[in-house]
Formats: structure tokens, sequence, C-alpha cells
């Protein structure tokens, strides 16, 4: 088990690597973009429905989201996940 662990290449972050984190409210979810050395770069909210999720974030190229794990994430998910390329 040691030596499968040990080949694993561990995670290096792009040059170009940021977060989102996404925090879903009712009627409104908050986010907050951060760059690879953890620095805010934006913050804003965004309605919370499909169709304003897809347009606030299809045009962000392919990065990691982080949502928050409360009773609205299930909410967020599906719209976000069909984001993928």
């Amino acid at each position: 088990m040691r030596e499968n662990l040990q080949s694993i290449p561990a995670f290096a972050p792009q040059p170009n690597d940021s977060t989102i984190g996404l925090d879903l409210g009712d009627r409104w979810s908050r986010y907050c973009v951060l760059d690879r050395n953890g620095e805010i770069v934006k913050e804003d909210r965004v309605r919370t429905t499909t169709a304003a999720l897809e347009q606030r974030f299809r045009q962000v190229p392919a990065t990691r989201i982080v949502m928050e794990a409360g009773t609205h994430s299930p909410l967020g998910e599906p719209p976000v996940a069909e984001l993928r390329p």
C-alpha cells in the first residue's frame, strides 16, 4: 500500500489555477474567486437559478468550484455540473 501512495504524483497547481467558492442561498448565492495564491480576485453574488448560474459561470474557463455542503447544495449542483467542458 505504501508503494502505491508514493507513486501517485503530487498535485501541482498550474499558473492560471483559480478557485471559486460558492455559497448557495434561496434567492441569491454569493461567490468568491481566489487566485492560485489564495488572494481574493473577485466577490459578487448571483441569482440562485439555473439560468443565472449558467450565464455567470459558462464564460469561466475550466476552474475548480467549491460549494458549501448545506441544505441548498443540491439546488446548485446540476447547473454547475452541466458546465463541464
